[in-house]
């Protein structure tokens, strides 16, 4: 199956709000931003409650995008690699469920598993330079 899945999360907002849940149509276009833009606490709130609704209205690959995205935003800068590894562990898992796994996003479940335990092989946050990476000239803690 070839979908865009920008195009998937446009269309999926738009049937959410005709089938009148517009306010979470609109909290699953921002789960990227909060990821990357850094708004942990919004993030820590919002994707699980997605993930809930979601599987409440039996909708798996909104689960799956919810619950890809939350895991996103707790590795990296947060460094919550190590305490993540569960959590990927059971996205991988849950991606290859038969009615998730035609979701355009269900590879990003192996990525999001091995970033995790890169996670726990990266530097404690007061020891990193920018962007969660290690300092120049610097080699992350093993």
């Amino acid at each position: 199956m070839d979908v865009d899945i920008w195009a998937w999360v446009g269309e999926t907002q738009q049937q959410l709000s005709e089938a009148g849940n517009v306010g979470l149509a609109m909290a699953l276009g921002d789960l990227p931003a909060q990821a990357y833009e850094g708004r942990y606490p919004q993030l820590d709130v919002m994707a699980p409650a997605i993930a809930q609704q979601a599987q409440a209205l039996e909708l798996p690959w909104l689960e799956f995008y919810a619950r890809y995205w939350h895991l996103i935003g707790r590795i990296g800068d947060r460094a919550q690699g190590a305490v993540a590894v569960d959590d990927a562990e059971q996205l991988l898992s849950f991606a290859q469920r038969e009615d998730v796994r035609e979701c355009p996003a269900t590879p990003a479940a192996v990525e999001a598993l091995l970033s995790t335990h890169a996670d726990t092989r990266v530097a404690p946050p007061s020891r990193r330079g920018s962007g969660g990476r290690p300092p120049a000239g610097r080699a992350p803690r093993a």
